[in-house]
This record gives C-alpha cells, structure tokens and sequence, in this order.
C-alpha cells in the first residue's frame, strides 16, 4: 500500500484541478521547482504556506498534513473513533513540523547574534590594532544593523499564518509567540552590543586615538549595564503591552496578569527613582554653584584704603618661602616666594589696580590668585565699594562643607529611594498572631 504523505496529495488535488506546478507555484510566491520538491517528497512546504495550500485547494489544514480527504461519514463504521485518530495523527505531524521550523528559526538566530558578535570582533581588532575608535564604531553599528535586519527577515518568513477554521490555533499562537520573543532578545543584544561600543565616540580621545582595553571594559561595561536596564523597562511598560494587543504575542491568562503587575510595578518605581535622582542633581547643583559662597568666611571692605590695607597685610602675611614664580613682561620675577633683588633687598610683588567709573585708578594693590579665589566689586558706587574678598583657604573649607552635606544627601536619599522600593513591592499575605491575653475567669482560677 502506497504511504499517504502531503507530497503525493499535493500532486494530486492539483492535477485534479487542472493546474501546473509553474500556475501553484505563482499562486504561493514559490517556483515551479519548489512544488515539484514537494510532490517528490524530498521537502514540505514550510509551515506559513499550509493554510494557503488548503485553502486554494478547498480542504482543511488537518486533511492536508494526512495526506487525504476526511472518510465519508456512515452508520456502520465507527466515525468518531476513527475521526478521533486521524486529528491525533494530523496534529503529531504538525506539532513535528513545528518543532522543525522552531529548530530551524533558532539557528537562524544563531546566524544573525553571530554577525553581530563578528562586528564587535572586528571593531575590537581596530580600535586596540589600529587605534581608531571612530572607525572602529561605525564598522561595528553596521554589523549590528545587518544582524538586526537579517532577524527582522527571517521572523517575517517563519511565521506562520492561520487558517480560517482556527485548526491547531494555540499551536501556532505559542510558535510565533517563540519567534517573536526569541527576535526581540537579539535585538537587545545588539542594543547592548552598541551601548558597549559608544565609549570609543563618546570618552575623550576615543574617536581619534582609540581606547585602551581597560579603559574601553570599564566604560562599555557601565553603558551596557544601562542599556540593559532600559531595555527591560521599555520592553514591559512599552513593546510588551503594543505587541500582546497585536496579537504577535500571545500568553496565557496566568502570564497575562503577572505582565500587567510588573508593568505597573516598574512604572511606580521608576517614576520614584526618576523624581529622586532629579532632585538629588537639583540639590548637589545649587549646594555646589550657588552655596558654596554661602558656607565660606568673608571680608567685607567699606573703602579702597582699607581694601589696600588688607590686601597687603594678607599678602605678607601669607607668603611661601617655596611658592610658584613667573617672569612678568619687563623681566621682574612675581610670584608667592621671596625673592630678593641684589640691590634693594626688597621682595618682587604682583599687583593690580582698582578703577573707578570713570577708569581713574583709585589705588594698587597686592594680588596672588593663590591667595584669592573671589574679589567681588560693586557696580553702582564710584569708588567701587563695599568690595567683598573670598580667600582659597576659605573657598577650601567651604566646599569641604559641601562635600560632606553633598555625601549626607546621597546617603538619605538612597535610603530613601531602598526604602520606597521595599515598600512598593508586594509582600504575601502572613496571618495575625492573636495577641495574648488572659480572661478575667482564667485570672480567677489562679
């Protein structure tokens, strides 16, 4: 007895419509040559072509994968028995299929995380050998582009349409689910794969000079570890939901409310974490730009002879025997060590001038700008006065404050931020220990 395959019957119902193999093969998109593999056996129609089969010839998906046409239904035989066997056969041969398209789109998959793995090697090999950070990158994105296409393409072919009666839906719904999942895992490997990338255009001197291994690991490691995070977020709060309303991804009831509880749960917390980190660097800036004047001793001088008294008192006084030096314009040597000249014995001294309105000098003074790290002047009054003066030893404590206050804020606000994480995560439900107490018999028994 001749076997019964989906070739054989293929050649079949189309001899008996009166079509070529060319005519059948123009119908699927496929070649004449395709349908003739077919009809010897020597391959299957992938998955995604089944339900057009059928339906051109008129037949169902399930006659189709037997190879024959369902029994004519009678008295005397056994029908639900045998219809019962036959739907049994059918769906082993497609879930065997499944399996082979599922096996066959993994190695695919194989292929396209391989070309992306082979730019990284390539960049790798340009940027250490060739120190071309920037060439390096660019050769890299285009691997990972490639691989991101490729994967698109054959997600698109592998997946498999079905029929209109619904045979062996959950079948198909959890296959493309397969694919559809196993496709957004690449891409957010090449995602990654890029995030570790960007240091070589992004770090100093990366893009002309490349990056050292060490240097390139330690910033490509930071960014891929932020890119995975947003990956994660943007794939349950965004692409998940999209792709489960288009039906590309099917999950179960269990599966379905577990996803909405996460997405609502990443969603808190990562408005939380979002608000906290915007106020920390709200915080840090103004402690640091606009409060560090704030938190430093000042000096504050009414007249410009009393603002030459103390630059000069303050310059003396804080003189270095072994300070920084330089030769000004007209050969003297300035700066914070002493130096004596042969015939005076008198120190060289920097000095500035303070100016009026008008641009009269109203009178010079001593200046280091190691000794003064803000002099500030007043606009509206003629002799530029009250006049303000900051020194750098006072500037040094008051940002060692900052510093200290900056180092508590991040301290209560990650504990702050753990804290709201803790809370905002669910916890099972644990029975109320009954308090003890003693009834007023029991107290009376004793």
């Amino acid at each position: 007895m001749e076997k019964k395959t989906i070739g054989k019957f293929i050649a079949v119902l189309r001899k008996a419509n009166g079509m070529t193999q060319q005519d059948l093969g123009e119908k699927l998109f496929v070649s004449d040559k395709t349908v003739s593999r077919w009809e010897r056996d020597e391959c299957n129609p992938d998955l995604s072509l089944i339900p057009a089969i059928a339906e051109i010839f008129g037949i169902t998906t399930d006659e189709l994968l037997r190879g024959e046409r369902n029994a004519p239904i009678t008295s005397d035989t056994p029908n639900e028995d045998e219809a019962l066997k036959q739907k049994k056969k059918s769906e082993k041969q497609f879930k065997a299929m499944i399996i082979g398209q599922k096996r066959k789109f993994g190695n695919l998959s194989m292929i396209s995380l391989g070309i992306a793995l082979f730019g990284l090697i390539v960049g790798m090999i340009i940027n250490l050998g060739f120190s071309k950070g920037l060439i390096a990158f660019f050769v890299t994105s285009i691997f990972l582009m490639a691989s991101t296409i490729c994967q698109i393409c054959f997600t698109a072919n592998a997946r498999i349409s079905a029929n209109e009666d619904g045979d062996y839906s959950e079948i198909i719904d959890e296959a493309n689910t397969a694919f559809a999942q196993k496709t957004i895992a690449v891409c957010f490997a090449n995602i990654i794969i890029f995030a570790f990338c960007l240091p070589l255009v992004t770090v100093i001197d990366g893009r002309n000079y490349g990056l050292t291994f060490g240097m390139w690991l330690i910033y490509g490691l930071t960014f891929a570890v932020i890119a995975t995070i947003i990956d994660y977020i943007i794939y349950h709060v965004i692409l998940l939901p999209s792709l489960i309303k288009r039906n590309l991804i099917v999950l179960d009831q269990k599966s379905t409310i577990r996803n909405a509880f996460k997405r609502k749960l990443i969603i808190r917390l990562s408005a939380i974490s979002t608000a906290i980190a915007l106020l920390l660097g709200i915080a840090i800036i103004v402690v640091n730009n606009v409060g560090n004047r704030a938190f430093a001793d000042k000096v504050v001088l009414e007249s410009p002879e009393e603002f030459k008294e103390y630059m000069e008192s303050s310059y003396d006084k804080n003189k270095y025997i072994d300070g920084d030096w330089h030769i000004d314009s007209e050969g003297n040597q300035i700066g914070s060590s002493i130096i004596v000249d042969d015939e005076s014995e008198e120190p060289f001294k920097e000095y500035d001038v303070l100016l009026d309105k008008q641009g009269e000098v109203l009178c010079e003074y001593y200046y280091h700008s190691d000794l003064y790290a803000v002099i500030e002047y007043s606009i509206n009054s003629d002799n530029r006065c009250p006049i303000t003066v900051y020194t750098r030893e006072a500037m040094i404590r008051a940002n060692a404050q900052i510093d200290d206050i900056t180092r508590q804020l991040v301290a209560a606000i990650s504990r702050l931020n753990a804290g709201v994480t803790i809370a905002s995560v669910p916890r099972c439900a644990k029975p109320r220990t009954p308090t003890p107490w003693i009834s007023l018999q029991t107290l009376t028994q004793l």
